[in-house]
């Protein structure tokens, strides 16, 4: 369970419809864009609609900027995982699949 807006919510539940309303909201902003820009990020995103489109890249913004601060405490061994490389190599869960070429 995970502790979200004052409520144990199991993470399952995040993806559920009736989840999202309640407790994800949203805001009507007016931005200033390059055109040229959105419609690059229209093209990478490959989500014709602009909104879907800004909203998926600050989505993807964010969830970077966790994976490196998340990152920069691993590297500083501020983390409490406690499995060496060598354990975590041996587990069949990390095993390699070999290339196929």
């Amino acid at each position: 369970m995970v502790l979200f807006a004052g409520a144990e919510v199991a993470p399952s539940n995040f993806l559920d419809p009736i989840f999202i309303n309640r407790y994800i909201q949203k805001m009507r902003i007016t931005v200033e864009i390059d055109e040229k820009k959105l419609e690059e990020l229209c093209f990478q995103t490959g989500i014709s609609k602009k909104s879907p489109a800004i909203a998926k890249a600050i989505e993807d913004y964010l969830i970077q900027r966790d994976k490196e601060a998340f990152l920069k405490k691993v590297l500083a061994g501020e983390t409490d995982y406690s499995s060496t490389n060598d354990q975590i190599e041996e587990s069949s869960q990390w095993e390699s699949v070999p290339s196929s070429s």
